[in-house]
């Protein structure tokens, strides 16, 4: 009769030692998927902040290539001056000499492409109707490399680490960021003057 009664006493369901400690391991569990899936979260925002900066500088250097089509006057010998880029849009701010140092790049007029009217203040592609404005930082420089024929051109967007705004006209635009401070995304392309009537090299 004892033992029976021990066994049915084994087979009558946890200890209440054995249900704290399910418990302690299940939250132990769910602690680390809940820090995984935050850290998911601001993997994505990050990739996400960066391939927007990436679409950003990429836009500005199509558009250098394309405003470097109307640079007409130039060449070998050519003394280098502001006057080459007369028939252009965002390179008429060219030095005689050296560089630019980093500047929001703006179009000349209205006319060209991108319109200055589809800018922020902040230098970057406005964004649709009713979207938020991201806050970043896009800036060109461009330094002479031939003089009169060939023109390098920076651009580098950057913007706050985690904890920026979102309000367009907010963050200050320093000419050096602290990479401490922000991201960084910056390339470059080289530009030539193209010649009205470029000679045509003819097979033998």
């Amino acid at each position: 009769m004892k033992a029976r009664t021990n066994k049915r006493a084994r087979m009558s369901g946890y200890t209440l030692v054995e249900v704290m400690l399910a418990v302690a391991i299940l939250a132990v569990g769910a602690t680390g998927i809940l820090g995984l899936q935050g850290m998911a979260i601001r993997g994505n925002q990050e990739a996400n902040e960066y391939a927007t900066a990436t679409r950003t500088v990429e836009f500005w250097l199509d558009r250098y290539r394309m405003d470097a089509l109307a640079w007409r006057t130039g060449g070998a010998g050519t003394l280098s001056s502001p006057a080459l880029f007369n028939n252009t849009e965002l390179m008429r701010s060219m030095p005689a000499a050296g560089s630019t140092g980093w500047f929001v790049p703006v179009p000349a007029s209205a006319g060209t492409f991108p319109p200055a009217a589809q800018l922020t203040a902040n230098g970057n592609p406005a964004p649709p109707a009713g979207a938020p404005t991201p806050v970043y930082c896009t800036q060109a420089n461009m330094t002479w490399v031939y003089g009169g024929t060939a023109v390098r051109v920076d651009v580098q967007t950057f913007w706050r680490r985690r904890g920026w705004v979102n309000t367009e006209g907010t963050l200050n635009c320093p000419a050096i960021p602290d990479r401490n401070l922000y991201h960084v995304v910056r390339a470059s392309t080289l530009v030539r003057w193209m010649p009205e009537n470029p000679r045509r090299e003819t097979a033998p």
